[in-house]
């Protein structure tokens, strides 16, 4: 079952990596809008944390091998700290696009 476990969160760690790559390279000015570059930073931080959170707790801790544990926390907190800030722009972005008669989608985007 551990292996099994291990194996999922693997597999979609590597799916939202690729679904951030596939974004990242698209040339459609709709995924250009900010509330796409504040999801890439969701993204990012929600794979930092489930990485130091595999660290800390799907890896067995010796005492040699301490630091791992404290190394698997910083990212877990910092993947926690930079998702929920994501969030929290993907919140702002949203109301301010709603609470405007006209949709400013593109003014915070820079034009290529």
């Amino acid at each position: 079952m551990e292996i099994l476990l291990i194996c999922l969160d693997f597999a979609l760690i590597s799916a939202e990596i690729y679904l951030l790559f596939r974004l990242s390279l698209t040339r459609d000015p709709f995924f250009q809008i900010p509330f796409f570059h504040f999801l890439t930073v969701t993204g990012i931080g929600g794979i930092i944390s489930v990485c130091g959170y595999l660290i800390n707790v799907r890896f067995q801790v010796t005492e040699e091998s301490a630091w791992s544990f404290k190394f698997g926390y910083v990212l877990n907190s910092f993947g926690v700290t930079l998702s929920t800030t994501g969030k929290l722009c993907i919140v702002v972005n949203r109301f301010v696009a709603m609470r405007n008669g006209m949709l400013l989608e593109n003014v915070f985007t820079i034009s290529k």
